[in-house]
């Protein structure tokens, strides 16, 4: 084997298992399945939508969305009313609390791993970063699956490396992450 490519699978082997810990790492900074977790932070950032609207952003079956929206009401987390299952999914008062204190963890988990690159390393990253990003998005529903955990505060318009790839491929302004 020709040692760039070896070199490649070892880079490809490297970044599977950092994606797979910063994976496990931010599901373990809530007691809330992924699942609930990007149904929370989707209607924080967007507002009210559909449960399937929900569902194929978070990227579950209609009946796993409808599952996982029931527990978060049971919780109060959202107002999604039995009697109106064809209405929108809000958060409630205590979901947006919920949400802005899942962004914080998750922030500060994130903030902890990069705190092993010096500023000049992270200089370098973040261009990189991008380029991989743009270069695995390929339309605007897997940018929103994409992106369901992003602080979208932080990363929007044109520092949102993925929402930048969607607009030029669709060569029209809007906000697709």
């Amino acid at each position: 084997m020709h040692t760039a490519c070896m070199n490649d699978s070892l880079i490809a082997n490297h970044l599977g298992a950092l994606a797979v810990r910063l994976a496990d790492g931010m599901a373990a900074t809530s007691p809330l399945s992924d699942s609930s977790r990007a149904l929370i932070s989707t209607l924080h950032y967007w507002g009210p939508m559909s449960a399937t609207e929900l569902a194929g952003i978070a990227g579950l079956s209609q009946p796993a969305a409808t599952r996982a929206l029931d527990r978060l009401r049971r919780e109060g987390s959202v107002d999604w009313p039995d009697s109106g299952r064809t209405r929108p999914v809000s958060l409630t008062a205590a979901g947006r609390d919920r949400a802005r204190d899942l962004m914080g963890r998750r922030d500060a988990f994130l903030q902890n791993a990069l705190s092993a690159l010096t500023g000049e390393e992270r200089a370098v990253l973040s261009p990189l970063l991008e380029r991989m990003l743009a270069g695995l998005t390929g339309s605007e529903g897997e940018a929103r699956h994409m992106c369901r955990f992003c602080d979208h505060a932080l990363c929007d318009g044109p520092a949102c490396p993925v929402g930048e790839c969607v607009r030029a491929m669709e060569g029209g302004p809007h906000d697709p992450a």
